[in-house]
């Protein structure tokens, strides 16, 4: 059974961190192995996230990920089940938005969260595959 679950936390390191890229590392190297997805933006000092894949999985990793030090005050903002993946070309990506482009991430809703995500994931993708053609 599928889940997908979007949630926002608080990080402990500040912007540009290596931690970041430690959390791409392992997100990439574990979710595919486990058949997850999703997309991680950070913007400021606060993190949004979805994931995606199978239920157990999704739970399991979430249980990991709320435990993990690099963040705190992890808030769940929404979950789905049965649905259609939203970030399947993605393993997990990332990306930390420009001051001013996620100002308003504090208080959105699980739908407008999704959809800041989608609008970022697509286009790191377009921006990507401009670089492939160039």
């Amino acid at each position: 059974m599928f889940k997908q679950v979007i949630y926002r936390s608080e990080a402990i390191f500040p912007k540009g961190d290596l931690s970041n890229l430690d959390i791409l590392r392992e997100a990439l190297k574990r979710n595919a192995a486990l058949g997850l997805t999703g997309y991680l933006i950070r913007h400021n000092k606060t993190f949004l996230q979805a994931i995606e894949g199978p239920r157990k999985t999704v739970e399991i990793t979430l249980d990991r990920i709320a435990r993990d030090r690099r963040h705190h005050s992890m808030v769940m903002l929404g979950q789905a089940e049965d649905g259609d993946r939203h970030f399947s070309e993605w393993t997990m990506g990332y990306t930390e938005v420009p001051f001013g482009a996620g100002q308003a991430i504090d208080t959105m809703t699980a739908l407008e969260a999704l959809a800041l995500l989608r609008r970022v994931a697509d286009r790191e993708m377009a921006r990507r595959c401009l670089d492939m053609t160039a």
